[in-house]
């Protein structure tokens, strides 16, 4: 959704670029995986 063209045409003005969008989404999915990770690792007694 983020690489389509269109749906952020609205938003341009306020993100400087793709780049913030892509960085976040990274973040928020290697943070995610952690936990996960966490999680699994915590609760295997």
């Amino acid at each position: 959704m983020a690489g389509t063209d269109g749906w952020y045409n609205g938003i341009e003005n306020i993100l400087p670029s793709m780049e913030v969008i892509y960085n976040i989404g990274d973040a928020i999915n290697k943070i995610g995986f952690g936990l996960v990770v966490y999680t699994l690792a915590v609760s295997k007694d």
